[in-house]
């Protein structure tokens, strides 16, 4: 059975959103605002035979990756970091399973921008990698796979964060794959320096 989370007070921290929910509100603003031929992409986007993508970002964080890994490995501590946080801060939202790891899982459903999914940690290496299963249900279905790495070197840590699946729904949202990157690529970046200012101490 899950554990209920009732709605969030006045002046709590938003939790988690999806990804992958208010993408096509922020596409059809940039689209507006610039030609898709002039987007820069700062980092790869690729397509397999099977029609397969992945975004993927990186930063290096002066932090040891055992600092680092708590933060993701537990989906309680992702208010301390998610860039998706602001999006409905009234979503119903449950966790379930393991307590953090392998086997926790964290479900939603919120407003137009929110949407419905669930997340689950598949597999959690100590202070090495975090995947996950990305479940979304609304505002479209989507399965994606997203992965958390820490590469120690020295007194820092390379952490990337990488999502990838298949086209058909993104084609459907985006338009171009470009802009897809662009869009996504900007919340893990996000997300990553929100990782720095929170380890960095």
């Amino acid at each position: 059975m899950g554990r209920s989370v009732p709605a969030r007070p006045e002046g709590a921290r938003p939790a988690f959103v999806h990804p992958l929910s208010h993408w096509k509100d922020r596409h059809n603003a940039y689209s507006r605002r610039h030609h898709p031929g002039h987007n820069r992409r700062r980092a790869h986007l690729c397509r397999d035979p099977a029609e397969r993508f992945v975004v993927s970002r990186s930063a290096s964080i002066a932090a040891p990756s055992e600092a680092i890994f708590p933060l993701i490995n537990d989906f309680r501590r992702w208010p301390e970091w998610s860039p998706y946080e602001k999006l409905d801060p009234d979503m119903k939202r449950t966790l379930s399973g393991a307590e953090s790891g392998k086997g926790a899982a964290y479900a939603w459903e919120g407003n137009g921008k929110a949407g419905v999914g669930r997340l689950e940690i598949t597999s959690s290496v100590p202070s090495s990698l975090v995947a996950l299963k990305l479940d979304f249900e609304k505002p479209f279905r989507a399965s994606n796979r997203v992965d958390f790495t820490l590469m120690p070197s020295g007194e820092t840590t390379t952490v990337t964060w990488a999502m990838r699946g298949g086209r058909p729904f993104v084609a459907k949202l985006m338009g171009l794959f470009m802009n897809f990157d662009t869009l996504i690529g900007k919340d893990f970046e996000t997300g990553l320096d929100n990782l720095k200012r929170a380890t960095e101490r």
